[in-house]
């Protein structure tokens, strides 16, 4: 909850900031971002869990899930909250979610095990998205496609429960492998429609 509340505020500039940006640099900038978080995960891969679990990072957590597996991690809260803040406004300003900056950070950076980095990044950023997307509604960007909107969100739900259930059986390597590999599909998608 602290993290997903900590992108409401970058949320909200990202959706101010991104009229202000022509769409040929706006293509080239989020191709560059995608390649980057690309090259960035497959570089340098996560583990399935942590070596070890410094108690010293902060914030320490357990997390059993239903199946009994069990996930121990610490970390510093006010830097994943900053981070937080930081993957909000960049998420909205470029509408990429930002799973694919914020799961990699959490796994990499503050040590969280790969399904649980997935869980909390789909969590955070659900309500990131949804500030996003009403500040978008609110200021009129969407006159006629508010409903289409509605319809997308009830495709991403739909999407988001088969995704939850393949992860809990998919190892942690592939789902970083396939997130490589669509980021790259769709960086240099844009990058070659310039």
């Amino acid at each position: 909850m602290i993290l997903a509340s900590c992108t409401v505020p970058g949320a909200i500039g990202g959706v101010f900031v991104t009229g202000l940006i022509p769409r040929g640099v706006f293509d080239v900038i989020l191709g560059i971002l995608l390649l980057t978080a690309a090259a960035f995960i497959s570089a340098f891969p996560l583990r399935e869990r942590p070596d070890a679990v410094p108690r010293d990072r902060g914030f320490h957590r357990v997390v059993t899930e239903r199946d009994g597996t069990r996930h121990e991690y610490s970390y510093n809260l006010p830097a994943a909250a900053g981070a937080s803040g930081v993957i909000g406004f960049i998420s909205s300003l470029l509408g990429i979610g930002g799973g694919i900056v914020h799961m990699p950070l959490l796994s990499k950076a503050f040590k969280f095990p790969v399904h649980v980095a997935t869980a909390t990044s789909h969590f955070v950023l659900a309500v990131m998205a949804f500030t996003a997307t009403v500040i978008n509604v609110a200021n009129g960007s969407f006159p006629r496609g508010g409903w289409r909107t509605a319809f997308l969100a009830v495709g991403v739900l739909a999407g988001a429960q088969l995704g939850a259930f393949l992860s809990g059986r998919v190892k942690g390597g592939w789902i970083i492998r396939g997130l490589a590999l669509a980021l790259v599909v769709v960086g240099v998608r844009l990058l070659i429609r310039l």
